[in-house]
């Protein structure tokens, strides 16, 4: 139990509170989701594969063309 209320601040919630902070939560979440690009990222790099890293940009005339913007 105690765990988990550790564990609940640093997600927004309080365990001695009602409050809810969705900037904590935003931030933890950000964070979370680069720490699992990064492990992913180096997995395929260490398989042997190249990551071309880039972006999808969807037209608002023609929603089923995309044009693929590379990036270096």
């Amino acid at each position: 139990m105690n765990e988990m209320l550790h564990d609940a601040e640093h997600y927004g919630f309080s365990p001695f509170s009602t409050a809810f902070d969705w900037r904590t939560l935003k931030e933890a979440r950000d964070s979370y989701i680069t720490r699992l690009n990064g492990i992913y990222s180096n997995n395929l790099k260490n398989s042997g594969i190249a990551l071309i890293d880039g972006k999808v940009v969807h037209t608002q005339n023609d929603v089923h063309s995309t044009c693929f913007r590379w990036t270096r």
